[in-house]
């Protein structure tokens, strides 16, 4: 008996550790930006710094100072947002972006779709105003497993791809172009 009230407090003690939520908004000790932020964002994605004006939030990650994930804003306030929110809340209450939010222009054409997994940036594409494919960031291939880098195909107008990888190197964060999809 004392074996299973020991094992089912240590269990509780584990899950209770690995729960736990990662410090987010934190500085260095030279005062950069370091580690995981909240991002809020207006309804057509773009950011904004007073959170009252706020529709989502999402997260980035910043590496001394520099943001990891600079992605701009989900849709010209012009065009039509759609999502498949993975139940939100509604209501005046601020959302974490989770799931598909896609952009169509006034001629019904997808032209922006950002992707996200609990807040994280999982795929962002955009197209060219003919529909056709323009530029992938996928932000769960990295390159040799380097933590936030990911892969970039890159289109041209005929539908030719050009893989590159982007990531913070010697160069600082650039893309680094590959002879083959990662």
């Amino acid at each position: 008996m004392k074996l299973i009230v020991l094992m089912t407090f240590v269990f509780g003690l584990v899950n209770l550790a690995c729960g736990q939520d990662e410090k987010i908004n934190q500085y260095d000790a030279k005062g950069k930006k370091t580690g995981r932020w909240k991002v809020f964002v207006d309804a057509e994605g773009d950011e904004v710094k007073d959170s009252t004006k706020a529709s989502y939030y999402r997260f980035t990650y910043y590496d001394n100072g520099q943001n990891c994930y600079p992605m701009g804003g989900w849709c010209d306030d012009k065009w039509k947002l759609t999502s498949t929110d993975k139940g939100n809340a509604q209501g005046g209450k601020i959302i974490l972006a989770d799931g598909e939010y896609t952009c169509t222009d006034n001629k019904n054409v997808v032209r922006f779709i950002n992707v996200f997994d609990k807040g994280e940036y999982v795929m962002y594409k955009e197209y060219y105003a003919n529909g056709k494919i323009k530029q992938v960031y996928d932000y769960l291939k990295m390159y040799k497993g380097e933590k936030h880098s990911y892969a970039v195909t890159m289109y041209d107008k005929k539908g030719s791809p050009q893989y590159y990888y982007m990531r913070n190197g010697n160069k600082g964060w650039a893309f680094y172009w590959i002879d083959q999809h990662l």
